[in-house]
């Protein structure tokens, strides 16, 4: 449920697989821990779980205050 290019999370997903464009910090912060957590648990190797954080935190980075 994320936007592959800036990796943040969806606000809402249509039965039909289209996502909004919308998000907020609490998805942010959910989608965050949820990488971490997904890691601990075996779920994605550590490699993959840096590069999930990492183009998250760099659209963040990018955006204006």
């Amino acid at each position: 449920m994320t936007d592959p290019q800036s990796g943040l999370p969806t606000d809402k997903l249509w039965t039909d697989g289209t996502a909004a464009v919308q998000t907020s910090t609490t998805n942010i912060g959910a989608y965050l821990w949820s990488t971490v957590a997904a890691e601990k648990l075996g779920i994605i190797d550590h490699a993959e779980a840096v590069e999930r954080l990492d183009v998250t935190l760099t659209t963040l980075e990018g955006m204006e205050r």
